[in-house]
């Protein structure tokens, strides 16, 4: 998309939904705590593809769920053998399924500790694997439940995670489907 189709568009969008000062203040401070942390500003408190400036930010299915670079990495400390890494992918895949259903039911319980817990083991999985947007979000989680992080729906955050979490599976799976069709070669 062109500068000014992109600029046009944001204009269009804030006229349409315009900011109440409380919200901007809100938004604000997140922004503020999250440049302290060193968190990723495209996804501390922003809805989805776009941030919470309402400036649109490259979406996961256009940079890729997973960086080849994270890709790259796993094949030199693994070898590129299909099998292994088809392993590998899947264990990941199944265990991140666990820890979104973890977000929700620590939501559910009301334990911010194992909320927190879980957040932190997908940040840190999502990452090794190079899914990270994933990482990002639940690294916004993560930091909001041990109070570095103020003013965070964790609902919504749970949500964006879950969400997020779907698009790397489709992506994992379709790479997963690459490697056994290349072992029935």
């Amino acid at each position: 998309m062109s500068l000014l189709r992109t600029l046009a568009k944001n204009y269009t969008y804030a006229i349409l939904h315009p900011v109440e000062s409380s919200e901007l203040e809100s938004n604000l401070l997140i922004r503020r705590q999250c440049v302290k942390h060193g968190l990723s500003m495209w996804f501390c408190g922003g809805g989805g593809q776009n941030g919470m400036d309402g400036i649109e930010r490259p979406s996961s299915s256009e940079r890729g769920a997973i960086s080849d670079e994270a890709l790259n990495r796993i094949i030199e400390l693994v070898g590129d053998d299909p099998e292994v890494l088809l392993d590998l992918f899947e264990t990941y895949l199944s265990e991140s399924e666990g820890l979104v259903k973890s977000l929700y039911s620590s939501l559910e319980s009301g334990d911010d500790h194992r909320l927190m817990i879980a957040a932190h083991s997908l940040k840190s999985t999502s990452a090794t694997f190079g899914a990270e947007d994933l990482a990002s979000l639940s690294a916004v989680l993560e930091h909001a439940t041990i109070g570095e992080l103020e003013g965070v729906d964790y609902v919504l955050q749970v949500e964006k995670i879950a969400d997020e979490y779907s698009y790397v599976a489709v992506a994992v799976q379709a790479q997963t489907q690459q490697w056994r069709n290349s072992l029935e070669l």
